[in-house]
């Protein structure tokens, strides 16, 4: 994975990525953190050697949410040639790869159902305190 990629620096609000975008690479967060959002709703951050935009680079979809850079940040990016060209050529690496992924997303899936509930408990408890 260190050779298909190129490590580079970002600063403090680079926006990586922005929803709806074509996914053309994804990016292992080596130092800093990133925030990842649609619109103006914070969805999560990432934390260093987490993967973001995984999921549009295997699938081909476009960007599902934007991403910045919330602190000063170096990355791994690897573009989505690379990655599928990295992939083709090694079945046992896929294997850990797809298996990963899978892991990963079902806990960013878990995280942003749990953010989404709070977010509801919330905005019901504001309009609750706001009627008394």
């Amino acid at each position: 994975m260190l050779e298909a990629g190129e490590v580079i620096e970002c600063k403090k609000g680079k926006v990586l990525c922005r929803d709806g975008d074509k996914s053309t690479a994804l990016y292992i967060l080596l130092v800093g953190r990133l925030l990842v959002r649609t619109g103006e709703v914070n969805l999560s951050s990432v934390d260093p050697v987490d993967i973001v935009g995984e999921m549009g680079v295997i699938t081909g979809m476009p960007r599902s949410a934007t991403v910045e850079a919330e602190d000063n940040v170096r990355l791994l990016v690897i573009s989505k040639v690379d990655f599928d060209a990295l992939l083709s050529t090694n079945e046992g690496l896929a294997v850990v790869i797809y298996k990963s992924t899978i892991a990963s997303l079902c806990q960013k899936l878990r995280d942003n159902n749990a953010n989404l509930v709070r977010a509801q408990l919330q905005e019901s408890y504001e309009i609750a305190a706001s009627s008394i």
